[in-house]
């Protein structure tokens, strides 16, 4: 069963999150610097108390399970709680999940020792410390088969030797997770392992902090990091020695869901901007809302937040389902590649709406636009996930004919079965009652038709065979017979001069209604009782596209108002009536009321 609801409970709980973060949370970006730095006792003297109100309604690290202080959400209600955390830069540490401590939350609790849990997440999870996952390198970018920092061991040591690029934090963290080469000799998905590397450890260097864009260097928080003979005890091994790469999915699978939501928040941001602007900014043609270039920018930006934050809940709802990322990863990675292009679009759409204002510091576009180019390079580029999605799908599907393959029509179409039978067609009445329920006289009945055409080379037409069975208890008697039959047999001699005609005609109820290509006509049968004659007309003749046609109508009554009935209608063509191409499309039995 598909649900696209919340239920209730929860959504009272996003509720909550949206006002709180709205009212509460978001000016504190405008007053605050870096929520990674816990030594900002202005920041934690304002934060403090709003992180109590998060712990009061049980959403503090709401990503964790009940036993280290979390709710155990489910990825599906996570993303939900992350798209209103994603509207400013520290909602997620006022509700303890900021990335990357939630990635390295997570990982600690799964794969970290009592004593290391002790000593490093649960720190982590008060808001006391921050820290650091430092994983790509110089030369490898975010390629681990090419990392080359190694750690071998050296008694009860470990040491470490090599650099690592862009980890984020490393200037505010008290330890770093690091992902290093421990067995060069097998293949590199079972020879790295990770290390917990305290922030103080001897030998560890910040060679310089790179920022984002045009970041000043007091903002700047991503570390060019030198591990220069780093020395750790044996215990500060995360998890199994060569199980990083299972560990790193474990982390960077949610963490891109996450980063999905956030980054639809900020998507939302810039689309209530356009909004915004479009009616009120006016030029000398009108507002701008009124403009076709305008609207198709709104138009554009809805529709593909939309399609991403369904794909985005889709992947979660899955994670949720197979527990399990490595069930999900083709989804992983669409959620991922997809993610930077819609963002910079809407955000880019926005910022063009805006004018000179868009492209200023005044306004937070800019800023976005590099964010969105960040999500194209963070946990991985989006190349790198968009051959991921490909293989996958490439991967189980079987090889088909080499030259046309299964879709060439002409194959398909040899290989097709001769048809048995000519084609049918029926047209019916969309109300009907039983004849059997009621006299003619006085009442309205309708009749359901069901014809069936019959086209040979030798036919110029279609011959019309009125069938109809007499109803329980009605006489019809010499009426009939004298007048009813000799009446029929005109008919259809006129109807033999202008060609062969051959229809097989059901009669259902009581009644039909006429129609040709000009529109729909009703003709109606004498009521009165007088010879059966009377009720015998011809009723119309008239131009159709393909030709001309007649509607007979032959109603036979009875002393005791019972009746029976054939309706047809001849249409005639003036084109070749042995091609059936030919024949008009207005072969239809539409009928008329019979009272």
């Amino acid at each position: 069963m598909w649900d696209f609801e919340t239920d209730p409970a929860y959504q009272e709980q996003l509720d909550w999150v949206d006002e709180f973060v709205r009212t509460e949370v978001e000016p504190l970006d405008l007053v605050l610097g870096d929520p990674y730095d816990k030594s900002d006792e202005r920041a934690r003297r304002l934060v403090r108390p709003l992180q109590q109100q998060v712990r009061d309604r049980g959403l503090w690290a709401a990503h964790l399970g009940p036993e280290l202080g979390g709710q155990g959400y489910g990825q599906v209600r996570l993303a939900l709680l992350n798209e209103l955390l994603g509207r400013s830069r520290w909602a997620p540490s006022v509700f303890g999940c900021q990335a990357p401590d939630s990635g390295n939350a997570e990982i600690l609790a799964r794969f970290g020792t009592p004593e290391q849990r002790s000593r490093f997440l649960q720190p982590l999870l008060d808001g006391e410390i921050s820290s650091c996952y430092s994983m790509t390198e110089p030369l490898a970018g975010a390629d681990p088969t090419l990392f080359t920092t190694r750690a071998v061991r050296d008694g009860d040591d470990w040491v470490i030797e090599g650099e690592k690029w862009f980890s984020s934090n490393a200037r505010h963290a008290a330890f770093m997770i690091v992902m290093v080469v421990t067995n060069p000799d097998v293949d590199p998905h079972h020879g790295m392992s990770m290390f917990i590397v305290p922030a103080a450890t001897p030998g560890l260097e910040i060679v310089r902090d790179a920022g984002v864009g045009t970041e000043s260097p007091e903002h700047s928080s991503h570390s060019y990091l030198r591990y220069d003979g780093v020395r750790v005890p044996a215990d500060h091994l995360l998890g199994d020695e060569g199980a990083a790469f299972a560990i790193a999915q474990t982390r960077l699978g949610g963490g891109r869901i996450h980063h999905g939501m956030r980054t639809i928040a900020q998507m939302r941001r810039a689309f209530d901007l356009m909004l915004e602007r479009a009616v009120s900014r006016t030029t000398r043609a009108g507002r701008l809302a009124d403009m076709q270039s305008t609207q198709d920018k709104v138009a554009e930006s809805w529709i593909d937040i939309e399609q991403f934050r369904l794909l985005l809940l889709r992947t979660a709802w899955l994670i949720d389902r197979h527990q399990d990322y490595r069930a999900v990863r083709k989804d992983i990675a669409a959620v991922k590649v997809a993610m930077p292009r819609v963002y910079h679009d809407v955000v880019q759409r926005s910022m063009q709406l805006h004018g000179a204002l868009g492209i200023s510091n005044e306004m937070p576009f800019s800023a976005m636009m590099v964010d969105a180019q960040v999500m194209a390079i963070a946990d991985g580029p989006t190349e790198v996930h968009r051959q991921t999605l490909a293989r996958q799908l490439l991967r189980d599907v079987a090889p088909g004919e080499p030259r046309f393959g299964s879709g060439h029509l002409p194959t398909r179409t040899e290989a097709a079965p001769a048809p048995t039978s000519p084609p049918a067609w029926s047209a019916r009445s969309p109300r009907s009652r039983d004849m059997s329920r009621g006299p003619c006289d006085g009442s309205l009945s309708r009749m359901r038709i069901e014809a069936t055409p019959t086209l040979g080379s030798e036919q110029t037409g279609d011959q019309v065979h009125g069938v109809h069975r007499r109803r329980p208890g009605a006489r019809v008697g010499a009426v009939l017979v004298g007048v009813a039959v000799p009446v029929i047999l005109v008919v259809l001699g006129l109807v033999v001069a202008r060609g062969s005609w051959s229809w097989s005609l059901r009669r259902r109820s009581a009644g039909v209604e006429t129609s040709n290509a000009g529109g729909s006509r009703r003709a109606r049968a004498p009521t009165g009782r007088g010879d059966p004659t009377d009720r015998i007309r011809s009723l119309q003749r008239a131009p159709t596209g393909h030709g001309r046609y007649r509607t007979f109508m032959i109603r036979v009554g009875s002393s005791e108002g019972r009746c029976d009935a054939v309706v047809a209608r001849h249409v005639g063509t003036e084109r070749d009536p042995a091609n059936p191409a030919d024949h008009p499309s207005a072969l239809t039995y539409v009928g008329s009321d019979l009272h």
